[in-house]
């Protein structure tokens, strides 16, 4: 394994005085070259003061739709009051006659760009010392802290690029191609082995899936009975974060749901003779699967969006399920604005780490003044922006309690919203007894 040797020594500020002036004469040789370099550069990635407000001057006349050339450069500094402090006209001039070649504009800018994301880490590494110094500050929040500045930070360097139609079609005939020849599994879809909801709902890397109830509707006995289909049938890697239970509240359900032992029971650890046996296979079994559990309360998403980073880069990582979203700690004045932030999170995070999420949700008390029962979208708690954020939303709930029988409770599954898929309605069956769901069809049969 490479090993890498730290150099304490101070070093001046990371930045490139020929880059800057290399990428701002090759806009003044071909103006079209701004366009290329400004997808992904801006003004604050130069360090050099004169430099960015060239580049302001630049962005200002394209906004303007005014060409770009000496005189018209001149002319702007001139009105901001920066010409005489760049230099004067001389210094534009003397920028052109520096250019190597216009053609590597886009190199040079690179370069710029390279040297700025390096600054901001070092800048978010001294924001990080001093949260770290300051032991006024609880250390829960000094940790979030912390993530903030550092992910701000690499986030600049993850740049998005305009890319050609012709490779995006050739990564889906790719994949595609790799479907239709899989058999046992899909590597591209998330099964939850609930054969309607597989049939209605399609489960894909970087989507952000809610599933909104009532108190009482399931949502838990959800989330988990999709995370332990998805570890121990499936046997792909499964992050789970549940804020509202403990670790052993956890175990407790996933063995209940294993086994098929009444949850109360188990917790009171009052089994009869012939359950133990099957108390032992389902901790077994489920020992075995590929699932990672965290219960802390008081989590972030950056801090989610860490775990789940470090899980990926050391085992793999297929589904992330939490429970549920209102739980989660955020920044924000008001309850609203925390939820906007928590969903637009969740969505960036399954994007960047090209993995599913399902977020478990609250919906408002609307529904229950309502005749028919059924939830719609507006129902989402605390903030519109879920929907807005979500690419598929399901809701969860009973319309009739008459369906409830024995220890089975027929629950509603509504998928409101899908945005790569039509919508539509199914049954779910609920074992009251385990709070583990399955097929309706199974319990109908019976």
């Amino acid at each position: 394994m490479e090993t890498f040797e730290i150099n304490t020594e101070p070093k001046s500020v990371p930045h490139s005085r020929t880059s800057e002036e290399a990428v701002c004469g090759s806009v003044f040789i071909n103006p079209e070259a701004y366009y290329e370099c400004a997808s992904f550069l801006k003004a604050s990635d130069f360090y050099i003061h004169r430099h960015k407000w060239i580049w302001e001057a630049f962005t200002s006349l394209v906004e303007q739709r005014q060409p770009i050339d000496l005189l018209t450069i001149s002319n702007e500094l001139d009105r901001r009051g920066q010409l005489a402090e760049i230099g004067g006209p001389a210094y534009l001039t003397a920028l052109v006659n520096q250019v190597p070649s216009s053609l590597n504009a886009e190199s040079y800018a690179q370069i710029v760009k390279d040297c700025s994301v390096r600054r901001k880490m070092i800048d978010a590494a001294n924001r990080i010392a001093q949260l770290a110094y300051n032991d006024q500050i609880p250390l829960e929040e000094a940790v979030d802290n912390s993530y903030t500045s550092l992910e701000n930070a690499v986030e600049s360097a993850e740049s998005s690029r305009m890319r050609p139609v012709s490779e995006l079609m050739s990564e889906q005939y790719d994949r595609i191609d790799q479907m239709s020849q899989a058999r046992d599994e899909d590597k591209l879809i998330i099964h939850t082995q609930l054969i309607d909801l597989d049939r209605s709902l399609r489960i894909r890397p970087g989507n952000l899936i809610t599933i909104a109830g009532r108190p009482g509707m399931g949502k838990t006995g959800l989330g988990l009975t999709i995370a332990s289909n998805v570890s121990i049938k499936r046997r792909k890697n499964v992050a789970l974060f549940v804020l509202e239970m403990s670790n052993d509240e956890i175990a407790d359900r996933l063995a209940a749901m294993e086994s098929d032992i009444n949850l109360f029971h188990l917790m009171d650890a009052k089994l009869e003779e012939h359950e133990w046996p099957m108390y032992t296979h389902a901790v077994e079994t489920v020992s075995s699967a590929n699932l990672f559990v965290n219960d802390d309360p008081d989590i972030t998403v950056p801090q989610i969006r860490a775990h789940c980073k470090k899980l990926k880069a050391r085992f793999g990582l297929d589904l992330v399920v939490i429970d549920y979203m209102g739980l989660i700690e955020a920044p924000g004045e008001n309850r609203v604005q925390q939820v906007s932030y928590i969903s637009r999170q969740l969505k960036k995070m399954a994007k960047a780490l090209a993995v599913p999420v399902i977020a478990l949700h609250q919906m408002n008390r609307d529904i229950e003044h309502r005749g028919d029962g059924e939830p719609v979208l507006s129902d989402l708690r605390d903030s519109g922006s879920v929907e807005q954020d979500s690419d598929s939303v399901l809701f969860l709930y009973v319309k009739d309690e008459a369906m409830t029988r024995d220890k089975i409770r027929i629950v509603k599954c509504s998928i409101a919203k899908q945005r790569n898929g039509p919508k539509a309605k199914l049954d779910l069956a609920m074992h009251n007894q385990t709070t583990k769901f399955d097929n309706a069809a199974t319990v109908y049969v019976k």
